[in-house]
């Protein structure tokens, strides 16, 4: 099978899928199952990267972290937030993201609003070497997102936190 071509002029509508399920409901099988798929259909590896927020979530599904993957660095606070990227960094990530059709993030819940927020801001500024920058996720046409909602959540601050102590 020939290499997928990110420059293809078809349209298409992208697939953003959030997978919800507890423990043991096989959120890792169907990973593992896309993964394959998708790698045997685009006959590329690097078609589809997967990710979570831990090491440990990471490695359960022979991913890496979501900071790792997609250039995300660890911050104190909002205001510490840079969503520049370094020259180097940005060009080894475009390199990185150039024949990518899918993107999977596990544990989805542990994930804070800013790691999220800098996640897709990367994803959007070098996906298929960057020349897709106005379309959503820099026109990767897959983005699944799974976990379970009753696990803990992220121990960064998101909205809940922001409003709580706003209004205290």
């Amino acid at each position: 099978m020939e290499n997928y071509d990110s420059s293809s002029p078809e349209p298409f509508h992208p697939l953003r899928l959030t997978v919800k399920g507890l423990a043991g409901s096989g959120k890792t099988v169907l990973i593992n199952t896309l993964v394959t798929v998708i790698r045997e259909i685009f006959g590329i590896n690097d078609a589809v990267h997967v990710c979570a927020p831990t090491g440990s979530a990471a490695s359960n599904i022979c991913g890496m972290t979501i900071h790792q993957l997609l250039e995300v660095t660890v911050h104190t606070g909002l205001q510490d937030l840079k969503l520049e990227l370094s020259e180097s960094r940005r060009k080894a990530l475009i390199d990185f993201l150039k024949q990518t059709v899918a993107i999977i993030i596990d544990e989805r819940g542990l994930l804070s609003l800013d790691v999220l927020g800098t996640a897709t801001y990367n994803i959007t500024q070098t996906a298929h070497g960057g020349q897709h920058q106005g379309e959503d996720l820099g026109g990767i046409p897959i983005m699944i997102m799974l976990g379970d909602d009753y696990q803990l959540p992220s121990i960064a601050k998101g909205p809940f936190n922001i409003l709580i102590s706003q209004n205290s």
